[in-house]
């Protein structure tokens, strides 16, 4: 099992100091995650990250140490400029203290307490930023502890969720499975090209008319060794069309 890098994301706008006992619910909360978080792997690691607009920053780079941890949490103070949550580009920044870790599985999670929405096109740029390179294995979590009065906040975490838990932005929409065999088919020609050209001229030598192909995807996001098959498809061996 690969220990896991492990950002917290927590709110500290002005809004946390119009209810006291939010922000100091949030903080129990945040050291209690942590604890378990650590002791839960000796490799683990937790970071915690300021989300409030004009005070974004590290609070604390990852660490192993817990002691560390409570103790930067009983400093912590919310700020006392009324600030909405800067939540798109703090998950950007996050990412800064990844590259020393890549061995890691990545986790944020988000403590959004104070107002948050953004605009569709920002959500998707962010969500490729986070998911580029090589390990694409980011995964999210939304703690949504303060009440809002629209539903705008509530839709924009929803939103964010889907697009990094659930969408995979670099490969296919395996529901097209159901409807549009052969447009997933052309996306893996292109993608896996050697692959399936080994393969084709695999069946030819061999003599045999039909080849199948299994298509299978990650149980979880961040488990790279349980998958599901998702189907089976069988093709004529010298009938598959090749792009240009």
């Amino acid at each position: 099992m690969v220990g896991e890098i492990t950002m917290i994301c927590m709110d500290n706008s002005k809004w946390m100091t119009e209810e006291i006992t939010w922000f100091v619910n949030q903080i129990r909360a945040i050291e209690l995650y942590c604890e378990r978080k650590l002791k839960a792997h000796p490799d683990n690691l937790v970071g915690i990250f300021r989300m409030g607009e004009l005070d974004l920053g590290f609070q604390l780079y990852p660490t192993k140490n817990f002691q560390l941890v409570k103790c930067v949490l009983k400093r912590f103070i919310p700020s006392s400029t009324r600030q909405n949550l800067d939540l798109l580009l703090s998950l950007e920044l996050c990412t800064e203290c990844w590259f020393d870790h890549k061995h890691l599985d990545k986790r944020i999670v988000v403590f959004a307490g104070g107002p948050c929405k953004f605009p569709s096109k920002q959500l998707k740029a962010s969500v490729k930023v986070l998911k580029e390179g090589e390990d694409t294995s980011v995964v999210i979590d939304v703690v949504d502890f303060f009440p809002v009065l629209d539903d705008s906040k509530a839709d924009s975490l929803k939103k964010l969720v889907k697009h990094m838990n659930e969408q995979n932005i670099f490969g296919v929409d395996w529901r097209k499975l159901d409807t549009q065999r052969g447009a997933v088919l052309a996306t893996e020609l292109k993608n896996n090209a050697n692959k399936i050209a080994k393969w084709t001229a695999q069946a030819i030598l061999a003599s045999a008319d039909m080849m199948k192909l299994g298509y299978v995807t990650r149980v979880h996001p961040r488990d790279h060794f349980n998958h599901v098959i998702l189907a089976v498809v069988g093709y004529k061996a010298q009938g598959v069309c090749w792009p240009d």
